[in-house]
């Protein structure tokens, strides 16, 4: 087909592809390089075709209307959590998909758009500061009480395949104290709200006697 492109002013030889790219882009084309041609196909279908793949310490090449493939790695927030934030930002006709297992998200769009995906992940995965919590128990056994809420808090995050889900529970024998650790607050919450239900008086005597002797040592 032809397209024709007007533009107010001259413009230097290197910018001319880079135009063209846009203007293709606008009638819902992608220009897709691969074994040293350049195939001009629907956007939809362009995922499909052989397109540079960035490993997560690599950044986007020159050429913001290519389509690249992108694999971020999370340090610190979950792939699941990330995938909602990102999928409303990603072209319609192009892909992001989360791998929890090695907490990576793949993926493919513009250069262009992938550079602001790269700022988006990055300001967004940060250690937090506030997401371990330590909770003294009064009345019930520390060791206790972490096995249970860990029972209760992580087996079924490992049911749903969702193991990026970090929580930990652990005790402190020496202080009877619950030590927490999650990347969501509310699983924090959650386990503050356990340890209260747990950590009650019991009414039940116990099984420790102290006899005291009269005549011998």
């Amino acid at each position: 087909g032809t397209i024709n492109i007007i533009s107010a002013k001259p413009m230097s030889r290197a910018l001319v592809y880079e135009v063209f790219l846009s203007a293709m882009r606008l009638q819902g084309f992608s220009a897709v390089e691969e074994r040293g041609r350049v195939a001009i196909v629907p956007e939809i279908e362009a995922k499909m075709h052989q397109s540079p793949t960035l490993g997560p310490q690599e950044r986007p090449r020159a050429g913001g209307d290519i389509i690249q493939t992108q694999v971020f790695r999370l340090q610190h927030e979950s792939v699941t959590q990330m995938l909602a934030v990102l999928r409303p930002l990603i072209t319609p006709n192009n892909s992001i998909t989360a791998y929890p297992n090695n907490s990576t998200l793949v993926v493919t769009d513009y250069a262009s758009n992938l550079q602001r995906i790269g700022k988006i992940i990055e300001s967004i995965d940060q250690p937090s500061d506030s997401d371990s919590i330590i909770i003294p128990i009064q009345y019930a056994s520390a060791l206790d009480v972490a096995q249970t809420i860990n029972r209760l808090l992580t087996e079924p995050a490992q049911a749903a395949g969702d193991p990026n889900q970090r929580f930990t529970i652990a005790a402190d024998a020496r202080s009877n104290s619950v030590l927490a650790r999650a990347g969501d607050p509310a699983r924090l919450l959650r386990v503050r709200q356990l340890v209260a239900m747990l950590d009650s008086p019991s009414s039940a005597a116990g099984n420790i006697h102290v006899v005291y002797l009269k005549n011998a040592e």
